[in-house]
């Protein structure tokens, strides 16, 4: 079980990253490129509900996937971080 403060530090962190990410031009340019292509499969195979279905089912897969990790790498590195920043490295020179 994670203790609050580092709960509270995940929170604050993921609301500040998803602030900055909407302003980030160059995600921005991804979401474009990503709903265009969304829109050009479903035009292209809109009468094909199976494989809709099976796509969404691949890429659900994929995104909890990448989701999961991103999450367990930010967590990691928050950890890390809180630890290295309870050093007093300077003390021991």
């Amino acid at each position: 079980m994670k203790n609050d403060t580092l709960r509270i530090l995940e929170k604050l962190a993921y609301r500040y990253q998803q602030e900055k990410l909407t302003t980030d031009p160059e995600c921005q340019l991804l979401e474009q490129r990503r709903h265009i292509l969304e829109g050009a499969f479903l035009n292209a195979h809109q009468n094909d509900h199976a494989l809709i279905v099976e796509v969404n089912d691949l890429l659900d897969a994929q995104t909890s996937l990448a989701e999961y990790r991103c999450d367990f790498q930010f967590s990691l590195g928050l950890q890390i971080g809180l630890e290295l920043g309870g050093l007093d490295i300077l003390r021991e020179i």
